[in-house]
């Protein structure tokens, strides 16, 4: 009888435990439709495009998140929320620089808004107006050259065409991939004059006024890799690789062959870097561009290549020259251009740091390009300098491909 009494006293002690905290939920402010207080002290940092409002948040336990609104004239409504641990919001999409008028809302964690906090922004000239505005479209060899500055670090889209006897026809398309300093070369056009334009677009539709140029595109060549021999110095600082079934010597970079990741130089680990080797054309050449093809089996799992990791180059420098010193050395030599080889997303980082992608198959298959500055005088000896790499000291590539012009007899 005892014991029945006891479980019946613990059971009301628990059921009240339970009732109370019931009614604890239900007054506590959080999940309640009451209405959170208005933010206060707004500041305004106006940017292309785009501002950043700042406030004071109010000291109330029911506000979830902050709201941003606007709407523009043709009648588009667009909506921004801010997490309650951050004082400011970004707002963007706007069309033109300009007066807009946004409405802040704090909003409960039962989705009850506030009267609005009405805020006058004055965002400047956006991106995708600005870099048109700043471009410019110039002959280069085998296309054209477009280059710009977007202080914005932007995701834009910019779309060339050119004027053909049917009309305009689409030839190639640029996405800025939120770079600062951008330069496209659209290639495969005939040395012929033809008017070219570009417009760009951004995220919200929006596009820009067109630009125009007339220009006749460069004659450019593959140079032809039958000539092409090794020319070791004595300074050359490399040593072949080897391993069963392996077949690395420096011809392998100059065979045709991009998908034989058993085929293709590959130097030993025991060499530091920087390694440099040499090799001549056979006759003078005008050099355009040199696309590198890094280690690859040619399949399609992006698995089965060498980017970003092992012997792929970093960084490079090509130098050249017709007249080298038998002895070695760098005296007799002219460097053209050093290079920095990018993976897809535009960085340097590693398959450590980051994991391969499709997108750095997509770039691996054609081959990485390296564009040379325009003006060069005519060199028939080349020697590549390998700086870094993304992994081991050996240096592996697949295949190089020069393209440029013939030299001009004289």
């Amino acid at each position: 009888m005892k014991n029945n009494c006891l479980y019946i006293v613990l059971a009301m002690i628990l059921y009240l435990g339970l009732y109370a905290c019931g009614d604890a939920d239900v007054n506590d402010p959080r999940g309640s439709t009451a209405i959170p207080a208005q933010v206060t002290n707004v500041r305004v940092k106006n940017l292309g495009g785009s501002a950043v409002i700042f406030y004071d948040r109010p000291n109330d336990k029911n506000l979830k998140y902050i709201q941003a609104a606007y709407t523009l004239e043709d009648e588009t409504e667009r909506t921004f929320n801010a997490s309650f641990y951050t004082d400011s919001v970004l707002v963007n999409g706007f069309p033109e620089a300009g007066e807009y008028e946004v409405k802040l809302y704090s909003v409960s964690y039962g989705e009850t808004k506030s009267e609005p906090v009405t805020v006058l922004i004055h965002p400047t000239t956006p991106a995708y107006k600005v870099v048109l505005e700043r471009g410019s479209i110039e002959a280069t060899f085998g296309g054209l050259r477009f280059t710009s500055v977007d202080e914005a670090a932007s995701d834009l889209s910019i779309i060339f065409l050119r004027e053909d006897p049917d009309g305009w026809q689409e030839v190639g398309a640029y996405y800025t991939n939120k770079m600062v300093n951008l330069q496209h070369v659209i290639r495969k056009q005939q040395p012929v004059e033809t008017r070219y334009a570009a417009y760009a677009g951004d995220r919200w539709g929006h596009k820009s006024d067109t630009i125009y140029a007339t220009i006749i595109p460069w004659e450019e060549i593959e140079i032809p890799k039958g000539g092409w021999r090794a020319y070791r110095l004595p300074d050359d600082n490399y040593t072949l690789h080897s391993w069963s079934g392996s077949d690395v010597t420096l011809e392998k970079m100059w065979d045709g062959s991009v998908t034989n990741w058993n085929a293709l130089f590959h130097s030993k680990t025991t060499d530091p870097i920087p390694q440099w080797f040499t090799f001549h054309l056979g006759k003078p050449y005008v050099f355009s561009r040199l696309v590198m093809n890094m280690r690859w089996d040619g399949g399609t799992n992006y698995t089965n290549f060498f980017t970003a990791t092992s012997g792929m180059p970093k960084t490079f420098e090509v130098w050249a020259t017709n007249e080298p010193d038998p002895l070695g050395g760098f005296d007799s030599w002219t460097r053209l251009e050093s290079f920095n080889v990018l993976r897809a997303d535009g960085t340097m980082r590693t398959h450590e740091e980051a994991a391969r992608t499709q997108a750095d198959l997509d770039m691996i298959r054609p081959g990485h390009n390296f564009d040379f500055p325009a003006g060069l005088p005519p060199y028939q000896y080349v020697r590549i300098n390998i700086l870094s790499t993304y992994g081991v000291n050996s240096v592996q590539i697949e295949e190089l491909t020069f393209f440029g012009q013939n030299a001009q007899a004289e």
